[in-house]
């Protein structure tokens, strides 16, 4: 049998447990009704100027055997659609083993949860702090080091920026004269006059 006449199974089970219910929600209320209905007004109440008589012990049962039927029909419903779904027999009590045999799953992608939340930030920010502030190799090999950042900044006020000369600067100077097109999304310069 293919899945998908399983799903139809399941299907056909789900749609005679909901008609079954209807069923018995129908009766639950005809008989509710037929529990609950007024009797006319007891003279014996009305000498008296209250009722006489005890709420009704067929009543408070039948009410209660309803809500336990319904319970039970909501219980076996829910197992046949479980069991629709999942394909797994029905079973009545615990699982064989317990919970020592259920598959744990796998280990869900970062970030997860942190045990001292903020910790791992702190931890980033020290380490980040450590660097832009202590000297370090970057590579020992070419010669290259680190600095701290206070340091690099008073030695470029110091030197300044490295810059071509004046003479090769030239030929990359915008004049104006030229703007990106809109129809072409800035792709292409057209030619404007100042």
């Amino acid at each position: 049998m293919g899945r998908r006449e399983e799903r139809g199974a399941g299907l056909a089970k789900a749609l005679a447990l909901l008609a079954a219910v209807w069923v018995a929600v129908r009766l639950l209320g005809r008989l509710w009704r037929r529990l609950t209905r007024q009797p006319p007004v007891d003279p014996e109440a009305l000498r008296a100027g209250h009722e006489t008589s005890d709420i009704s012990a067929l009543g408070v049962v039948g009410f209660f055997a309803a809500v336990g039927f319904m319970i039970v029909l909501v219980l076996f419903g829910a197992s046949v659609l479980l069991n629709a779904q999942t394909g797994l027999p029905l079973r009545v009590g615990p699982a064989p083993g317990g919970l020592s045999n259920v598959p744990s799953g796998p280990t869900p992608p970062a970030p997860q949860l942190e045990v001292s939340p903020g910790q791992q930030l702190a931890d980033v920010r020290q380490a980040e702090e450590q660097q832009l502030s202590g000297y370090g190799w970057v590579d020992r090999g070419r010669g290259v080091v680190r600095i701290p950042i206070d340091r690099a900044i008073d030695l470029i006020a110091e030197r300044g920026l490295p810059a071509r000369p004046p003479a090769e600067a030239a030929q990359f100077r915008d004049h104006g004269t030229t703007s990106p097109s809109g129809a072409s999304s800035g792709r292409v310069e057209e030619v404007t006059t100042p």
